[in-house]
């Protein structure tokens, strides 16, 4: 740690195959997306492929997505456009869920994935599994070709638990 990933998509989906395999649920925050054709936008979809390819009698992956606020694009046309944009990535997701956030509420791009603790009355509480932190996931023909590998850090269970406590204490997203 850190780990240098090739701005490849494969080299992106290899790194993110395990996580999204073995996960119940997800939380991927993406600072920079907007919907249309941005790198977080391939990205997400790379990530929900690999989420939805479920094993025989796996259950169904939760996603979440936490999106900034743009200051020149209206909240709704831009949960609109990231929504619209994931239409045809959804197959064999339990549910994916838009989450905005206020503008540039966060900086890095993360990955949380867990599983699901049994709680009375049907109640479901997240336990972190990972936690992965990305400085760039630009994967674009010309900044495939780069020579430069981005830094992605995979953070113990320990570490990804206090992190999401302080993401759910810190922030309140409007729906």
């Amino acid at each position: 740690n850190p780990r240098f990933v090739a701005r490849t998509e494969e080299s992106q989906i290899t790194s993110l195959r395990t996580i999204c395999l073995h996960s119940d649920w997800m939380i991927l925050r993406l600072p920079q997306i907007r919907g249309g054709v941005d790198d977080e936008i391939v990205t997400l979809k790379q990530v929900l492929k690999l989420a939805s390819a479920r094993l025989p009698g796996q259950t169904n992956c939760s996603v979440e997505i936490h999106v900034c606020r743009q200051e020149k694009i209206p909240d709704d046309r831009l949960k609109s456009s990231v929504e619209n944009e994931l239409s045809g990535f959804l197959n064999n997701l339990a549910e994916v869920e838009v989450k905005l956030f206020p503008a540039k509420a966060f900086n890095d791009r993360q990955v949380f994935a867990g599983e699901w603790a049994p709680m009375p009355n049907e109640q479901r509480l997240r336990r972190v599994r990972w936690l992965v932190t990305m400085t760039h996931v630009a994967i674009g023909n010309q900044r495939e070709s780069s020579p430069e590998p981005c830094t992605w850090s995979l953070f113990d269970r320990k570490s990804a638990h206090a992190r999401l406590k302080q993401i759910d204490e810190s922030f309140s997203p409007s729906k």
